[in-house]
């Protein structure tokens, strides 16, 4: 089963492709469902971040790909404007191939436990260390399940016990991944 996400993205540049679409109104409907894939948790590493900052398809689709970013350079050094547009229009279309494909590689499925969510999002987020730990509060935010603090707090003492994680308590405290709680998230 594939990714709904990468799935609606697909959608989009066949829309466009299939000139059903508008430049302006897939360019539109393809941002929209990056910031809500980005909101749901969908994206790790860079491309978190990238999306994060602006979850424009065709911004992303310049980051992810170099040979889009030159395409659309030299589309606006020459100012055609029917060249921009039509670059543009291909930009959509590869951009979301692109990252339909970089987030359709992992199917979308609910972690069996809390303790596997906490471990995903602490993996995530790269709380390796001390300096990178998050709060409960933090990590309840991450998740794409409807959970409260108090949710959470039973699991992580769970991944304590068992040695994955480590805390540190307080109010700088928080909790954070070690190099055997990374080895079991990363499986």
């Amino acid at each position: 089963m594939s990714n709904p996400i990468a799935e609606q993205l697909r959608k989009v540049g066949e829309a466009i492709e299939g000139r059903r679409l508008s430049v302006a109104d897939a360019m539109s409907l393809a941002s929209e469902i990056l910031r809500e894939a980005n909101d749901q948790g969908a994206f790790e590493g860079i491309l978190k971040r990238i999306v994060g900052a602006e979850a424009n398809i065709i911004a992303v689709a310049k980051w992810v790909d170099d040979e889009i970013h030159q395409k659309l350079e030299r589309a606006y050094e020459r100012g055609d404007q029917d060249d921009i547009e039509e670059v543009g229009q291909k930009a959509i279309v590869e951009g979301c191939a692109k990252v339909a494909s970089l987030i359709g590689e992992a199917p979308s499925v609910e972690p069996e436990t809390r303790e596997e969510e906490v471990l995903q999002v602490l993996f995530g987020e790269n709380a390796f260390d001390i300096r990178s730990k998050m709060t409960i509060q933090q990590i309840t935010t991450q998740t794409a399940y409807k959970r409260t603090v108090n949710d959470y707090k039973n699991p992580v003492s769970k991944l304590v016990t068992t040695g994955l994680v480590k805390t540190k308590q307080g109010s700088k405290g928080g909790c954070w991944l070690t190099r055997k709680g990374k080895d079991e998230a990363q499986n």
